[in-house]
């Protein structure tokens, strides 16, 4: 969904692969909304409800919205979702990878802050955690 150009107001249809299979999925972009980062401040970005279709039929077992940057990377600032058994809320704290843009310069100013640097060896030991097994 990031690199498709949403407008306010629009409904897009996408495709999307889950459990091997092709589904198509409605995104409604709605309003665009200011949100608030610890990183990076306020962010203006665009709000998005994607919905499962299946068959014709909307499946309704959860909800989610996705908060989409109003700039070339279109990053997801803020998710909250919904589903039968939990709440998800996600905030944007840290974007690492290729590029010289605000993200990546405000992501490294903070890590320093703290007294780390945003070296590639950060992002690898992060990576490394999340592939080992859970206890």
């Amino acid at each position: 969904m990031r690199s498709l150009d949403f407008k306010e107001g629009e409904t897009r249809f996408v495709e999307v692969m889950a459990d091997e299979k092709l589904y198509d999925l409605e995104v409604k972009a709605q309003e665009i909304e200011t949100v608030k980062t610890k990183t990076f401040g306020e962010v203006k970005a665009l709000k998005l409800e994607p919905k499962a279709k299946f068959q014709g039929l909307f499946v309704r077992k959860g909800r989610m919205i996705t908060w989409g940057s109003l700039d070339d990377r279109f990053v997801a600032v803020k998710i909250v979702a919904k589903i039968p058994l939990a709440s998800v809320k996600v905030l944007l704290t840290e974007v690492h990878g290729p590029g010289d843009d605000r993200w990546t310069r405000e992501t490294a100013a903070m890590l320093k802050d703290k007294g780390r640097d945003a070296e590639e060896e950060d992002v690898e030991a992060a990576l490394k955690e999340l592939d080992a097994p859970a206890n």
